[in-house]
């Protein structure tokens, strides 16, 4: 067994907040998502504390093997297109060391990037509030 190292506790300390935070956040909804997925409904789908495997037998259903099938493929194709972003790509190659002129370039062209995305997101807003008025 290890010994109790005062140094190694002090450096873990800075973590125990997050582990807490996690827990709050993350663990603690798992739990009450993975309990309430062994609960009935009834008619008007409040939840019923009775135990059923009904929720999971409903997964062999054909609606939700596609809505199943859909949810991978868009999961699929989304870590595909993720990967093959040519900016955050090389963005993220600065740290490999290239030259600061390709440095800048890096970061000018993710800029552009979010530039392009923010401009598209304020067009759709204000044509949304246009034809909300008209």
């Amino acid at each position: 067994m290890k010994n109790f190292d005062l140094k190694s506790l002090k450096q873990n300390a800075l973590a125990i907040p997050i582990l807490v935070w996690f827990g709050l956040l993350v663990g603690i909804p798992m739990v009450y998502v993975v309990v309430v997925s062994f609960l009935s409904r009834d008619d008007l789908g409040n939840i019923v504390w009775q135990f059923t495997l009904d929720n999971y037998r409903r997964i062999l259903d054909p609606v939700y093997l596609r809505i199943f099938a859909n949810s991978f493929l868009l999961a699929f194709l989304t870590g595909v297109v993720t990967l093959l972003i040519v900016p955050v790509h090389i963005f993220s190659q600065m740290r490999v060391g290239v030259t600061p002129e390709v440095n800048a370039l890096c970061t000018l062209i993710l800029l552009g990037t979010f530039l392009i995305i923010g401009l598209n997101q304020f067009i759709n807003l204000k044509s949304k509030q246009r034809g909300l008025s008209s």
